[in-house]
């Protein structure tokens, strides 16, 4: 069964890339690391098989893949992986990145190791240093993939796509360009009450993005751009200790409005035909949904920062 679940996992690896139930290196590292019975067993280190010498096996022993997924588009990945293997089965869940991590613990604690396939984001290394150290999710890097990348660039993780958390508009209310270009302006008066974004309280991603903005060169490029706006220095709350405190603490007090998914805030922001819309920090994948449902979502190009960088990973 081990093995079976390896097999499968690996062959739903050659749609989406990458899978947590392998882990790159080669059999002496594996034991050179302490590699356990289960991990021997399922040959773990394997990443050199090809994608027909996996299906056959597979096929063989028969049985389904189970994919646990932060996106929408899981079910998608599902279909095409049946598609190109038409004898296994892909069953795709769709679950929020708090609701995921709560139902991985839980089931790996239980011994019920459900996900064969995790699709997730790890934007501060937690994922790494609590699930890939501690052996609940393997990073699967297949030879024929990574082969031409600089083993320093995967050492934690490997990405499968990278998107902005970023602002967005509607267009059709505003069709002479975004409303807001300056960050500092989400804090004006004008739109308090009328700014989506996922609860960072409930989504561990989200908290990232807040923390971001707190760290690094990033509180003095909002400083820099408070005073390009207002013609004037910053002048810091008492407690904050730097321009990104001080800009958390004015955008609470504009009073965002907090939704449980990405898709909430762009439909809200993107639904054609309103006359005062609001604007809202949304995924930048979202901007695929606008043809298929008719919104007039549009990015903002967002002083001093675009978008908040986010990197999914499996």
């Amino acid at each position: 069964m081990l093995k079976h679940k390896k097999l499968l996992s690996a062959l739903l690896a050659a749609v989406m890339l990458f899978t947590v139930t392998g882990c790159g290196g080669t059999d002496d590292e594996a034991e050179d690391a302490g590699a356990t019975s289960w991990e021997e067993t399922a040959n773990i280190t394997a990443t050199d098989e090809t994608d027909e010498e996996l299906y056959e096996q597979a096929i063989a022993e028969g049985g389904e893949v189970t994919l646990y997924s932060i996106s929408s588009r899981c079910t998608k990945v599902a279909e095409a992986f049946m598609d190109k293997y038409p004898e296994i089965t892909c069953t795709p869940f769709d679950i929020s990145t708090n609701d995921l991590l709560d139902k991985v613990t839980r089931e790996h604690e239980a011994g019920q190791y459900v996900a064969d396939v995790v699709h997730i984001k790890d934007e501060d290394g937690s994922l790494y240093n609590e699930y890939v150290q501690n052996k609940i999710f393997y990073i699967y890097q297949p030879a024929d993939i990574l082969a031409h990348i600089d083993p320093s660039l995967t050492e934690t993780q490997t990405p499968l796509y990278i998107e902005l958390t970023q602002l967005f508009y509607n267009a059709e209310a505003y069709p002479d360009g975004s409303p807001v270009t300056n960050i500092w302006q989400v804090t004006e008066p004008q739109w308090k009450g009328k700014i989506l974004m996922q609860d960072p309280l409930n989504n561990v991603g989200w908290g990232s993005w807040i923390t971001g903005f707190c760290v690094g060169d990033t509180p003095d490029q909002l400083a820099a751009a408070y005073e390009e706006l207002y013609g004037e220095e910053l002048v810091l709350s008492e407690g904050c200790a730097n321009a990104g405190y001080e800009f958390l603490k004015r955008l609470r007090e504009n009073e965002p409005i907090f939704t449980s998914a990405s898709d909430e805030v762009a439909e809200a922001v993107g639904t054609p035909g309103q006359s005062d819309p609001p604007i809202g920090f949304c995924a930048s994948s979202k901007l695929r949904k606008n043809e298929d449902n008719g919104w007039v979502l549009a990015p903002v190009n967002l002083y001093p920062t675009s978008g908040i960088p986010a990197v999914n990973s499996l």
